[in-house]
């Protein structure tokens, strides 16, 4: 019998199958990677260490990260231990894919009697057992259908566009709702979240793919793709600036008020025009406390008005040259400029040994890398630069500032590869091809694009905001200007006024009578 099990094996599954022999216990045993048949022809008792025996045999011939299906057949004996005890022992063992096959091996036929087929779902806690003449009933139900019953799933360390989490109603949101949504579709049950990871079907946690020595836990499928960049400190340009401009625009404007006040004096302009007060307005290019009134001092206040115009633009030149000289930053571009920083790099393992391998990076560059692990808590600082994902640097260019709300790192233009970002289950998880199903799935529907454009949407509303803050200084030009530009309409109807006063002004003449005398 067991030499038409395996031929029957060989053909459904084309792959090795070996029959272990006599002197290897159990020696009634057929295996491939994917299925693995025991037959139990004695009429013995099959207790809980016979079924220990069976686990042991599986673990050693097992894949790594994968636990094959069971079929074990045997005879049917009254004596035997029950099938649903069983089945119940193994799905405790995390044998959750197990069928018995209860045959009749003491047939007077030269081929077994097919007895009964019994399967157990632990969800449910359901056992059913089906004969020949169950046809209502399906042969082979889903194995991993968990009938409505909840699918636990810890979700930790989600950040948008990638997910939320609240923590203390437990209700996630983002990508991880949609996540939720159709996995539960796909089990056809209900997906709940856990914050114990012992009692967990799946972790849910957004990383990098890395190849990590973990004992307990397995990278599903990917999700999407993320470069790697460096997220570097903002380096101020070392630019050689002369501030002597400055300081000579400065004199010339003190010099200017000398001139002005003295020109006031020799003019013998009224006391009243000439109150400091009035002609510091007058320089600033402001509306003055006394208008002029007689042509010597509206004269005067033109001449001022246009150089203190004059000085202003000058001066706000000078300065702005150096706002613009002091935030130049250095870009960051290539290895080299990298080099030339002297910065220390913290990278994860993955990209430290991607580095490693590229012919660009000198053996003087790599010396300068700090290798992290993938899950240790990196704490950001200006003296070094990070090789993370793309998405990572970007939230960490908006949200590291300083004490003034500045921003203290940019992402620079040097990326390279492109590493899947994935999920972890446990190993030998039954759920395994539904899990990477339901993350397919949430790629062809563009779940990871949408909430990633939103993400990024919003995070250009606020740097709109920002842009417009940076752009308040304008604001007190354009209101300078207007200064100006009011304090010239001023002149020019105080001109036009007296000219008009003039030309109106009336001219009355008186006719005396002659008186003559005689």
């Amino acid at each position: 019998m067991l030499d038409l099990v395996a031929q029957s094996v060989i053909t459904t599954w084309p792959t090795e199958i070996f029959v272990l022999g006599s002197k290897i216990r159990p020696w009634n045993m057929a295996s491939s990677r994917t299925l693995l048949i025991y037959i139990y022809p004695w009429n013995d008792d099959i207790t809980y260490a016979e079924l220990n025996v069976t686990v042991e045999d599986v673990d050693s011939i097992s894949y790594a990260k994968y636990r094959p299906k069971l079929l074990l057949i045997m005879d049917s004996n009254e004596r035997t231990l029950s099938a649903q005890r069983q089945l119940e022992y193994l799905w405790e063992l995390k044998f959750l894919d197990v069928i018995i096959l209860e045959v009749s091996l003491r047939s007077k036929y030269s081929e077994p009697v097919f007895v009964a087929v019994h399967r157990y779902n632990g969800f449910r806690k359901s056992y059913t057992r089906l004969t020949a003449y169950d046809d209502s009933i399906d042969w082979y139900p889903k194995s991993r259908n968990i009938y409505g019953d909840k699918f636990k799933i810890k979700f930790e360390e989600i950040w948008s566009p990638y997910g939320s989490l609240e923590p203390g109603s437990g209700t996630v949101g983002g990508l991880a709702k949609a996540f939720s949504d159709t996995l539960s579709i796909a089990l056809n049950g209900t997906v709940v979240h856990t914050n114990f990871p012992d009692e967990s079907n799946m972790i849910y946690r957004a990383e990098a793919l890395v190849n990590e020595d973990a004992h307990n836990m397995d990278h599903s499928v990917a999700v999407g793709t993320d470069r790697f960049c460096l997220l570097i400190p903002i380096l101020p340009a070392e630019v050689p600036f002369d501030f002597w401009p400055i300081i000579v625009t400065i004199l010339i404007g003190i010099s200017l008020s000398g001139i002005v006040w003295c020109a006031s004096t020799i003019l013998r302009v009224s006391e009243r025009a000439r109150n400091p007060l009035n002609t510091i307005c007058l320089i600033l290019g402001i509306s003055p406390f006394y208008a002029p009134r007689t042509f010597v001092e509206k004269m005067l206040f033109v001449a001022t008005v246009m150089t203190a115009a004059e000085y202003t633009a000058m001066f706000q030149a000078e300065l702005f040259e150096l706002a613009i000289e002091l935030s130049a930053e250095n870009r960051v571009s290539s290895f080299q400029e990298l080099f030339a920083t002297g910065l220390q790099v913290v990278v994860s393992k993955v990209v430290y040994d991607e580095l490693a391998a590229s012919e660009q990076i000198s053996s003087e560059l790599m010396r300068r890398f700090t290798s992290v692990g993938e899950r240790e808590r990196i704490s950001v600082n200006t003296s070094r630069a990070y090789f993370t994902s793309e998405t990572d640097a970007k939230v960490l260019e908006t949200k590291v500032l300083g004490r003034k709300g500045e921003r203290l790192f940019k992402v620079s233009d040097l990326c390279i590869l492109a590493h899947y970002r994935v999920h972890t289950i446990p190993f030998k998880s039954a759920f395994k091809n539904e899990i990477n199903r339901a993350l397919l799935m949430t790629m062809e529907y563009g779940f990871t694009k949408k909430h990633a454009d939103d993400f990024w949407k919003d995070i250009g509303t606020r740097n709109e905001s920002e842009i417009i803050l940076n752009h308040s200084m304008y604001v007190a030009y354009l209101v300078i200007f207007v200064g100006y530009a009011i304090s010239l309409l001023a002149f020019a109807r105080e001109l036009i006024a007296s000219r008009v006063s003039k030309r109106q002004h009336p001219t009355f003449c008186v006719k005396c009578p002659r008186i003559v005398t005689r």
